[in-house]
């Protein structure tokens, strides 16, 4: 009750007196003070990409080469140069994800994760067959921050707490 009682007390202050109302029950509902409405929210510019001299959003860009928004939006999201993600069809996007699901990736469609330690070159899958580490132990080893030898050593058996 007493919260209630605080709460209403300035609002019972600022309230035109009865005689007030009376006099002019027009200008009830200025002589109220009210709060002032809440700001709009803004919505922030989108981003613009350049390519071949033309700045456009990736809204304008869809429309321009007939690739869906949101597969342009996953393409720069995955590392895609803004140049790639445009001039790269779908179909020829599907044949670099099917040959790269094949040597072992870091993500759909992108080439090999090569690692070089010692002066030798594997990719992922074929450091996890000589080390006998899984792939994803070696991806979150060095996602952690180890270097490339930390993630590599197989007698490296730490555990998270």
């Amino acid at each position: 009750m007493q919260a209630l009682i605080e709460r209403m007390g300035p609002r019972i202050a600022a309230a035109p007196s009865p005689e007030e109302l009376v006099a002019e029950p027009r200008d009830v509902r200025s002589l109220a003070k009210r709060e002032p409405a809440p700001a709009p929210k803004v919505k922030p510019e989108p981003i613009r990409y350049t390519f071949e001299g033309e700045t456009l959003t990736l809204e304008e860009w869809s429309a321009r080469t007939g690739i869906k928004f949101h597969t342009l939006n996953g393409r720069l999201r995955s590392g895609w140069s803004v140049e790639e993600a445009l001039t790269t069809s779908v179909e020829e996007a599907r044949e670099r994800s099917k040959a790269a699901a094949t040597g072992g990736t870091w993500a759909r469609g992108t080439p090999a994760k090569r690692l070089t330690h010692e002066g030798e070159t594997l990719t992922l899958a074929e450091w996890s067959a000589r080390t006998g580490l899984k792939v994803l132990t070696i991806k979150n080893r060095l996602r952690a921050g180890r270097s490339i030898a930390e993630a590599l050593d197989p007698s490296d058996k730490r555990r998270r707490a």
